[in-house]
């Protein structure tokens, strides 16, 4: 993903791993909370939430 902000919703649970890069996340407009590489992500269904990406980020989604 390039640097950047993208807002996504879930319909499904998703697991997120960052690999590498820098980037922040709020969930439904709330406190942005900082993740680096190796971090993990765990969203619910049903939410929308943004993606701030400091850097270029590449990560890897897993859909439940």
């Amino acid at each position: 993903m390039k640097k950047g902000t993208y807002e996504f919703n879930t319909s499904t649970p998703e697991k997120i791993i960052i690999v590498s890069g820098t980037a922040s996340l709020s969930v439904n407009g709330e406190n942005q909370t900082k993740y680096v590489a190796q971090e993990t992500i765990l969203l619910e269904a049903n939410i929308k939430f943004e993606i701030v990406c400091d850097t270029d980020l590449a990560y890897i989604c897993y859909y439940e």
